[in-house]
């Protein structure tokens, strides 16, 4: 069986790449917001026009950031049920699979709302917290968009078992 590009556990590899996207969202917004707000307040002094330029640009940056991390989970969701559907299934690898899932719903949502809750619950990330609401409601409702994942994936594995492996 040829097992290039297979993840071993592909659903807990989706679970920690969206956790860590969640993770560090606010941390580079923090980032941006801290170098170019007072840049912003001191170029504007300079000349009104560089200023506003600067805010447009900082806006921009804000409001686009929660929809690439969105895009960047929606992808990965997408990658992870497009190779439940090509990989070499074996009846066993369905219990595995189901295994796994059920430790990764059963701590994720933990490891989300001990970790990356905490983070977002500091008062220095305020700002943030508010200009990421797309990444909030996820990080809101990580523990039931992972049991819908891994249900699409477990349904796809389950078609691939019953059609023989075969692509269908």
């Amino acid at each position: 069986m040829n097992k290039k590009a297979q993840l071993a556990v592909p659903i807990i590899t989706m679970a920690i790449i969206i956790i860590g996207l969640i993770f560090i969202a606010p941390m580079i917004l923090k980032m941006v917001n801290a170098v170019v707000t007072p840049f912003q307040s001191v170029i504007g002094n300079q000349s009104s026009f560089a200023g506003e330029s600067v805010g447009v640009v900082q806006n921009t940056f804000v409001n686009m950031w929660d929809w690439v991390i969105f895009i960047a989970i929606i992808l990965n969701i997408m990658l992870f049920l497009v190779s439940a559907f090509l990989i070499d299934t074996h009846p066993a690898f369905i219990f595995v699979f189901l295994l796994a899932g059920f430790f990764m719903v059963l701590f994720a949502p933990t490891i989300v709302e001990d970790a990356v809750g905490r983070m977002w619950d500091m008062s220095a990330f305020d700002t943030e917290r508010t200009q990421l609401p797309v990444t909030e409601f996820v990080k809101d409702y990580f523990g039931a968009i992972m049991v819908g994942i891994m249900v699409l994936g477990g349904v796809i594995l389950y078609a691939r078992v019953k059609a023989g492996g075969r692509i269908v």
